[in-house]
Parts: structure tokens; C-alpha cells; sequence
């Protein structure tokens, strides 16, 4: 165990290690490394004490916390590089958790089935002038493969950086044909098969290509189920969520009838895109209000310490004087 001289010691945990509290348990947020590191609300209280206080005169305030006690309290997040003794703090800032990004929106959802009617790759543009940077593209039948070639050719010249894909299940998909269909076309990133036989993971040879089959059929269960897996540890949407919404934030979703939505389960929709723009919807502030609503403003988010890293996309309502979800999550 390190020896501390607590006369003239404070301890800081690094910059990128950030303690969030909640109701029923507390968390280490370390953005850096993305990983999370569970805590009891005391803890947290301590570490809190930490910030403005040397050790000695932590010691004098917890007259019940003995040295022997704070120093091995302390030496868990030493042993874990989450924190460090100084005798300067004054040299160690907080992070600045400002959170820019300059484009009007910076992901978006498109979803198609067999009866849509609106031009796919005008919707693409469009998508690509508000400086969107990813896009989920959700097919609801089973389209023939010419055609979805097609549509992922529309993204070739963009300057959209990202497309995930969605597609149903079928008995004749073959793996290797997916895999290398998937790596000709250098925008598409994850690529999900819905309906699936049972749940599986293929990759190309050179990891570039990942393709999850999956059982659960959004077309019969379009219900949102946010898991521990499903949680985004990392710098950008830490800092996002300190002001925004990070699942409606930016985003702007089009459904399969054309309908501009916050998202594709919302009631409500802004307009459809064969009569109106993204862009003139994207620009109304009552289509931006939730982005805003962050999960600190949330009935019941707001007392999570996952707030900071969920990116549930529930529609939220404000009842009674106060923010709730419409769908809430079990964790």
C-alpha cells in the first residue's frame, strides 16, 4: 500500500473518472477507458468530500472514518488507475463537459416496406445536407437483392459516414455471399437480421463486416428493451446527456408511410416527407423541445446512475409538472 503524507495529500480521481450517483446504487464513469465501476452512495459521498478537501481534513470531518480506514478506502481506486494522491489539485481540472457538434442532424432512421412510395434517394440527400453522420436504415419485407443493392449505392457518394441496416430473416441467406455484399459498399457498418432461427454473429475474415442474427422480430415486437449491453459508456455521450436527450437528440426518423417523426414509436408526427421537408421540420423549436429534456429532468431517470449512458428512445410527456417516459426501462 502506497504511503500517504494525508498532512499535506488530496486525492483526485483522474479527469475521465466521474462519480454519478443514483437512488439505489452509485457508478464510476470512466470515459476514457468506457467501462463503469459500481459504488455505494457513500462512497460516492466520500469521493465527493475528496473534491474540496484534503485528507486531513476529511479525517476531521468523519470523525467516525479512521486513517487506516480512508487509506484503504482510497487504495481500491489507486490499484484501479481511477484516481491518484497530489499535493497540488489546484493542477488538476475538471473536465469541461461542453458538448457542440455543428451539424443540424447527426442521425436519423429510415424504414421501408413494401408499400412505400417516397423517393429513397432524395430522402438520402436530404439527410446528407442537414450534415447527418449515421443512418439506420429498417426494411420490413423481404426485398429482392437488386434492389437493396440499390439502396445502399445511394449512399455511396454521400458524405453520410455511417449506415446500419435491418433486415428480416430468410431461409436462403447465405453467409459468405452477406459478407462479402455487405463489404462492397464502404458506408455500411453493422448489418442486424431480425426473425432469425436463433441469435447468432457473423464476421468477414478481416473484422470489418459484422452481421447479428437476431430472434426477436421487430415487426411483430417493435417494443424497446434497453439492457446493460445496450448502454454507451464513452466521452461523447456522457457529455451529450449533461444537456440533451441523447436517444432523440439530433435525430430525425422517417417510417414507412413517409411520416417525420422524433422517433419511428412516437404517436406523433410533424408532417409527412412527400409533402415536406426534413429540413423545415427539423427546424421547428416544438420538434427540437426533446431533445432538451435530458434524463436529470426524467421522473425516475433522473435518479439513475445509468442516466448518463442510456440511450432509450421513448417518447417522454410532461404530466402533472413533471417529465415521464411513455416506455421505461427495467435497469
Amino acid at each position: 500500500m502506497m504511503e500517504i503524507n494525508k498532512k499535506e495529500t488530496w486525492f483526485k480521481l483522474h479527469s475521465s473518472c466521474i462519480p454519478v450517483k443514483g437512488k439505489d446504487s452509485s457508478l464510476i464513469y470512466d470515459i476514457e477507458k468506457e467501462q463503469l465501476y459500481p459504488i455505494s452512495g457513500d462512497h460516492y459521498e466520500l469521493l465527493r468530500l475528496c473534491k474540496t478537501n484534503s485528507l486531513s481534513e476529511i479525517e476531521r470531518i468523519l470523525l467516525e472514518v479512521s486513517e487506516e480506514e480512508l487509506k484503504n478506502f482510497l487504495e481500491q481506486f489507486i490499484e484501479q488507475s481511477l484516481g491518484f494522491y497530489t499535493s497540488n489539485p489546484e493542477s488538476f481540472p475538471e473536465l469541461d463537459l461542453e458538448w457542440m457538434a455543428p451539424a443540424v442532424i447527426t442521425n436519423g432512421i429510415i424504414q421501408l416496406n413494401a408499400t412505400s412510395q417516397f423517393d429513397f434517394e432524395n430522402l438520402v440527400e436530404q439527410f446528407q445536407n442537414l450534415g447527418c453522420d449515421a443512418i439506420q436504415v429498417r426494411l420490413e419485407a423481404d426485398f429482392e437483392w437488386s434492389t437493396i443493392e440499390k439502396l445502399m449505392l445511394a449512399f455511396e457518394t454521400t458524405r453520410i459516414k455511417l449506415v446500419d441496416w435491418i433486415m428480416p430473416y430468410r431461409p436462403s441467406l447465405d453467409k459468405e455471399v452477406l459478407l462479402e455484399l455487405m463489404g462492397r459498399y464502404k458506408r455500411v457498418g453493422l448489418l442486424r437480421i431480425y426473425g432469425s432461427p436463433k441469435n447468432d454473429c457473423w464476421e468477414s475474415k478481416d473484422g470489418k463486416v459484422t452481421i447479428l442474427l437476431l430472434q426477436k422480430d421487430i415487426r411483430l415486437d417493435p417494443s424497446e428493451i434497453i439492457t446493460p449491453d445496450r448502454l454507451t459508456v464513452n466521452s461523447y455521450v456522457f457529455m451529450e446527456a449533461q444537456r440533451h436527450n441523447v436517444g432523440l437528440n439530433r435525430k430525425v426518423c422517417v417510417d414507412a408511410e413517409g411520416n417525420i417523426k422524433n422517433y419511428l414509436s412516437h404517436a406523433k408526427s410533424w408532417g409527412n416527407i412527400t409533402e415536406v421537408t426534413l429540413k423545415e421540420v427539423v427546424n421547428r423549436p416544438d420538434f427540437q423541445e426533446k431533445w432538451f429534456v435530458t434524463n436529470d429532468k426524467i421522473e425516475r431517470c433522473c435518479e439513475c446512475s445509468f442516466r448518463y449512458c442510456c440511450v432509450s428512445n421513448s417518447d417522454v410527456e410532461f404530466q402533472q409538472g413533471s417529465y415521464r417516459k411513455v416506455e421505461y426501462c427495467t435497469l
